[in-house]
């Protein structure tokens, strides 16, 4: 069983049943460091279709979107830090965030390319 220790869901839980807390152990997941950033985003991205021009450049689109995906996650963390220290309120940046990171630019993707080509039918 796995819970996120963000927001008032968990407080609630932990409240109405607190043996999970006195009879459970907690592991504590470490940040992911760059290179398995870049090795998550090669994986999730590997078979994403762009088709937006030629196998080569769809391939060179590919290798700077994973590049540019660990610098936004890395970015976001370094920004929390600043935000806890200016409002005194704990961000909390995991690898979850970072995988539907990806996720959600697939799926944006894949939206706004789906309209243009709609606009591009008509």
């Amino acid at each position: 069983m796995a819970f996120n220790p963000i927001g008032d869901t968990f407080r609630t839980r932990i409240r109405n049943f607190p043996s999970i807390v006195n009879c459970s152990a907690i592991d504590w997941f470490y940040p992911w460091p760059e290179d398995a950033l870049i090795e998550v985003a090669e994986n999730k991205f590997q078979g994403f279709e762009m088709d937006i021009g030629t196998k080569e450049q769809e391939a060179e689109y590919l290798k700077k979107l994973i590049k540019i995906c660990p610098f936004i996650h890395m970015t976001v963390k370094k920004i929390c830090v600043k935000f806890e220290k200016a409002t005194k309120r704990a961000v909390h940046v995991t690898p979850k965030n970072y995988l539907d990171l990806i996720e959600m630019f697939k799926h944006f993707f894949n939206e706004v390319k789906g309209k243009f080509d709609k606009n591009i039918k008509k």
